[in-house]
């Protein structure tokens, strides 16, 4: 009896380190306005250089049919309402692009951080071996300079609509922290429909593309779409706690007193499946147990067969041996 008390004993102390230190991750998460007061004064500095660029970039154009705008998208002269509706499609890469680098220093979790590792994975891979290799021009139409073949745009829009839709068709849950409905994934999917599939069309339409290299582009985008979710998937998660840990202590900001402990502390593996348990990391457990805390309870109040929660996460702390020594006692 002694023993068993002991082991009862061990596992109270066990969890109550763990709502110690949630407590703690709580005032962490708290904490930080002053990153979000940071980063916004940085998008706005970023913003009004993107405003000078522009302005000096347009003055140089000499295209005599339109004109070349930051991000390699035209704009036509007499644009009529399909030019206009076509040039704020290019732009939507971008906007999404920023969305998701805020979301990295916002929410600090590990999802925005593989969807950014994506992007720059498909415009290294395009930038940087396709384009030089092909070398092929833009059509005559485009005011633009750089080499067309193949598509920046196709790949990113039609890569990321590709892998969107596996993340939502193929998991219960796009992260391990949350709840998703049905509902939540149709979302999901209908926005990619919205934003990111007409892209490639767009740039047809303005004539920045052919379609031989909008139709390459969306090949090879898909291509490491795929290869990408197979690689997280079947390999890469295993590891993205250690990465995850590696993260949080990265001495960023740490001179500033509202963010002591850098500017990634408490940085969370949120990716579905979380990694098996003999990869698992103790600290990564009580950060994703927080977060589950933080979830919407009317998410959870919902029907059975509406909510899908995914199944052998491995976020709580031995969950199964807790209630033994109770049943020994």
């Amino acid at each position: 009896m002694g023993q068993k008390a002991t082991g009862a004993e061990d596992i109270v102390n066990k969890n109550d380190e763990v709502h110690a230190d949630e407590h703690v991750d709580e005032d962490d998460h708290d904490a930080p306005k002053f990153t979000v007061i940071f980063w916004v004064l940085v998008m706005i500095a970023a913003f009004v250089l993107l405003v000078i660029y522009a302005v000096v970039k347009v003055d140089k154009s000499d295209c005599d049919h339109g004109t070349a705008l930051p991000g390699d998208v035209t704009a036509p002269d007499d644009p009529d309402f399909g030019d206009v509706i076509s040039m704020i499609y290019g732009y939507v890469p971008y906007v999404i692009g920023l969305v998701v680098c805020v979301l990295v220093f916002y929410r600090k979790t590990m999802w925005p951080v593989l969807i950014l590792l994506l992007a720059g994975l498909i415009v290294i891979i395009n930038e940087g071996f396709f384009k030089r290799v092909i070398s092929q021009d833009r059509p005559d139409g485009s005011c633009l300079h750089s080499k067309g073949m193949p598509s920046s745009h196709a790949e990113l829009s039609v890569g990321f609509f590709l892998y969107f839709h596996l993340e939502c068709i193929f998991k219960p849950a796009l992260t391990s922290t949350s709840y998703w409905t049905r509902e939540h994934k149709i979302i999901v999917c209908g926005l990619t429909w919205f934003l990111l599939l007409p892209v490639p069309f767009t740039r047809v339409q303005l004539e920045d593309h052919s379609w031989e290299q909008v139709g390459v582009g969306a090949l090879i985008g898909c291509s490491v779409a795929v290869g990408w979710y197979c690689l997280l998937n079947f390999w890469a998660y295993k590891h993205l706690d250690k990465v995850a840990n590696l993260i949080g202590k990265c001495p960023c900001c740490k001179c500033c007193a509202p963010l002591r402990d850098g500017l990634f502390h408490g940085f969370t593996n949120d990716y579905y499946p979380a990694p098996p348990n003999e990869y698992v990391k103790k600290k990564q457990i009580k950060l994703r147990n927080y977060q589950e805390a933080q979830a919407d309870v009317s998410e959870v109040q919902q029907s059975p067969s509406d909510v899908q929660t995914p199944k052998g996460k491995s976020t709580l702390l031995e969950p199964a041996q807790s209630d033994e020594p109770e049943q020994q006692l």
